[in-house]
């Protein structure tokens, strides 16, 4: 069972302005279905992945690290679902806008194959760890399990392998192997208080069997804590840059 890792408080930010349009989308794709290594395994798409998951990217040091949906079932369950969602990442040296290598599934210790419908992990919100930004990438991970549905918060130094898992805040079954809470990408640093804040969307609307009214949650962690977190965790060989 996964250590604890929260103090969550419900925060609210209005919105001022509209969000200014997109750079032009016309370029060459980063990514395409037949991507190398890709993964996806439900036949109505395979070879090709579908990518129907979040997208998340990380820099860490001078490496861009990319993920994305990885379907791991690919036969449908008595209720008619395939279940088995998890995380596949892939890295660029060059630019986020790739090129980027070939994808593999990440690692997340006592989350590992085989891996059962029942374990879904619907995707990875990364970002530079902000108590260890020079070696570390934090992530969290809604995961939901047979009698578990959490949102998780692990570390990696290398974007393919993550520490076990902290429980930042605990979430409810939505149907389908869903959570019906999902974690917000990016990370907030207040430096008078020397506090990380995660964001978490409590009961995101149409995610599944949701009920009650839909609000962002601000869960702050000390950056000593995480410091200290981010320490235990990391295996001793990870790289540390100057």
């Amino acid at each position: 069972m996964p250590s604890r890792l929260d103090a969550a408080a419900r925060a609210s930010a209005p919105s001022t302005r509209r969000l200014p349009p997109p750079e032009d989308l016309r370029g060459t794709p980063a990514l395409r279905g037949a991507h190398a290594g890709c993964v996806e395994k439900r036949p109505q798409f395979a070879p090709n992945c579908e990518f129907d998951g979040r997208f998340s990217l990380a820099k860490l040091g001078s490496t861009y690290h990319l993920f994305a949906r990885a379907n791991l079932v690919g036969e449908k369950g008595a209720r008619g679902h395939f279940g088995g969602r998890f995380v596949q990442s892939a890295a660029s040296t060059t630019s986020p806008r790739g090129p980027f290598g070939a994808f593999s599934v990440v690692d997340v210790p006592g989350f590992r194959a085989p891996f059962a419908r029942a374990l879904n992990v619907y995707f990875a919100a990364v970002t530079s760890n902000p108590a260890d930004p020079d070696n570390s990438l934090v992530a969290l991970f809604p995961l939901r399990d047979e009698g578990l549905a959490i949102l998780g918060l692990g570390v990696s130094c290398d974007g393919k392998r993550f520490s076990r898992l902290a429980v930042l805040a605990n979430t409810t079954d939505a149907g389908d192997f869903r959570t019906a809470d999902h974690p917000a990408d990016g990370v907030l640093v207040d430096d008078t208080s020397q506090t990380a804040l995660f964001f978490v969307h409590r009961n995101v609307p149409s995610i599944g069997n949701v009920t009650g009214p839909s609000a962002l949650t601000r869960i702050p962690i000390t950056l000593s804590s995480l410091r200290a977190f981010t320490r235990s965790q990391l295996p001793a060989g990870c790289p540390r840059r100057p």
